[in-house]
């Protein structure tokens, strides 16, 4: 109480108020909820709130004092009359109360109540010895019933067990008479007991699903294990090297007999480099839309021509009606990228084949999705924009780079973006590059409010992609790329990849292209205010 007094005193002094007009224990908690919400500000970190509170007046609690009762006021007297007439009810009736209580017998009372708490004691202990007999009956009486369901039960187990050993008996004879028809044989008996059909039909499958050479007879002793069958020997590394080789003279009698049935064939060539080694592939398409390829060779540059002669000429070797020429006549397209090499390889194979067959005219057809590579960046180092838009999707598709799942969450709650406009970004793709940079134009407010306001500490690519969003430059950059993305690159994606559209519909859209770019390379202003797309049919996109 000493601490409410010096409170109320100090706080009167300050406020020039006299102690005599304030209630002690009303001032003190108003001190205290003051102080309370003054550190609840502070924890909110709302500064502004806080000094507004702070500079506004401090308002001490008046003391509330009795009304005073005036002597002629009417209500007042009648009041007081009513409340006499109540008194005197209420005495009558507890003097009334007071005459009953002394005609009750007290001490008979307490006897009759003595004499029903005895009677009730005795009723307890009577029920309660009660339900010991029935519980003990209970018991007797299951425990008979077990005992004669534990004598009728050993004796079903036990003819059980009788007749489980004379199964397993049988089980075992079973078992002895058939281990010759178990096991499977895989060697016919002709001369030299070559691999039968079956085997070479499993090893021929399992070699066109790109299974090793030595992995292939575990699997096939481990199938057989399951279904409890034993066979016999299978081929070893070298035999099963040469059942390869089988599969594939096979594979290109298939070839051959595909290739005299068709009239009009579509070539495809390709060359790619893998662990140092140059392989060049060919493969042709029929009427029928079904793709075969006809074999792959390591060569150079400089031999495609021959590598691709050489593959029909083994095509030809297993065909009584095929030859080189007679390929090459039904050869009607050719379609291969957009590399020098490539062209020049069509250019000598179209001679080749207007040599063989003068009537023919050869069509040759480019990818359509390669002529995209050439927006794609070129330079040694990274760019700042490029560095952003790949860290910026390592921050929504990795979960070493940040908390993705939290951040996407952040952006449905806060700001109704259910759909995170950004992909998975690999490699140095330049269809994702370009689609991201849109989508990090789109979220840059959104994503600098998110780290500034969410993340107490951030890590390396946090703090990174928060300057970089914050540079105008680097933003000014993502928003050219994703017009470029709107305008160029995404259209020709979606007409590229449409497998319903010829490719010698594709033209005018080439042409329209390099026209238009042609223009705003001279002129970059009509780019921004041109009112054309670039693309004129829109059924494409």
């Amino acid at each position: 109480m000493g601490n409410l007094k010096m409170v109320h005193k100090v706080l009167c002094e300050l406020g020039g108020v006299t102690p005599q007009a304030i209630i002690v224990g009303s001032i003190y908690n108003k001190a205290k909820r003051v102080v309370h919400l003054v550190r609840k500000l502070k924890n909110y970190r709302n500064n502004d709130r806080l000094q507004k509170y702070l500079q506004a007046d401090f308002v001490f609690p008046k003391r509330v004092l009795k009304r005073k009762i005036d002597d002629n006021d009417e209500e007042m007297r009648e009041d007081c009359k009513k409340l006499r007439n109540t008194i005197k009810v209420h005495e009558t009736s507890n003097m009334k109360l007071r005459e009953k209580l002394r005609a009750i017998n007290v001490s008979r009372l307490n006897q009759k109540i003595k004499r029903q708490t005895s009677t009730i004691l005795r009723q307890h202990n009577t029920i309660a010895l009660l339900k010991q007999r029935v519980n003990d009956l209970l018991d007797r009486k299951k425990h008979h019933e077990k005992a004669t369901q534990c004598n009728s039960s050993k004796s079903i187990i036990k003819n059980l067990e009788d007749e489980l050993d004379i199964l397993k008996s049988e089980c075992r004879n079973d078992d002895n008479n058939n281990v010759k028809d178990d096991l499977i044989q895989t060697r016919l008996e002709n001369k030299g007991k070559p691999f039968n059909d079956k085997i070479r039909q499993i090893y021929y499958n399992f070699r066109s699903r790109g299974i090793g050479l030595q992995h292939c007879a575990p699997l096939i002793k481990c199938v057989f294990n399951l279904l409890n069958m034993e066979i016999g020997d299978l081929p070893s590394k070298t035999t099963a090297s040469n059942l390869t080789a089988e599969l594939g003279l096979i594979a290109k009698q298939h070839i051959g007999e595909e290739i005299d049935n068709a009239e009009n064939i579509t070539m495809h060539l390709d060359a790619t480099t893998k662990l140092g080694r140059h392989y060049y592939g060919v493969q042709i398409t029929n009427e029928n839309h079904q793709t075969f390829t006809t074999g792959l060779k390591d060569g150079k540059a400089t031999t495609y021509v021959e590598c691709t002669k050489k593959m029909l000429q083994e095509v030809t070797q297993f065909s009584e009606t095929l030859d080189p020429p007679n390929i090459f006549g039904k050869v009607k397209n050719f379609m291969t990228d957009r590399s020098a090499t490539e062209n020049k390889v069509n250019k000598i194979l179209a001679t080749d084949i207007s040599a063989s067959s003068p009537t023919n005219t050869v069509q040759s057809f480019k990818c359509a999705v390669h002529p995209l590579l050439q927006f794609s960046e070129h330079e040694k180092r990274e760019s700042a924009t490029h560095c952003l838009i790949r860290f910026l999707s390592k921050l929504f598709f990795k979960d070493g780079s940040g908390d993705p799942l939290f951040t996407k969450i952040y952006l449905k709650k806060h700001h109704g973006i259910f759909d995170v406009p950004i992909l998975n970004f690999r490699g140095n793709r330049f269809n994702t590059f370009f689609h991201n940079a849109r989508g990090t134009f789109y979220l840059a407010q959104y994503l600098v409010t998110y780290f500034k306001t969410s993340k107490s500490t951030l890590n390396y690519t946090q703090n990174f992609i928060l300057a970089a969003l914050q540079n105008n430059e680097i933003l000014c950059i993502c928003r050219a790329l994703g017009i470029l993305c709107q305008t160029i690159t995404e259209p020709y994606w979606t007409i590229a990849g449409n497998n319903e559209i010829l490719a010698i519909n594709i033209g005018p859209t080439y042409n329209r292209i390099i026209e238009l770019l042609d223009i705003c390379e001279k002129n970059p202003n009509f780019f921004w205010k041109m009112k054309y797309t670039f693309y004129q049919d829109h059924s494409y996109l």
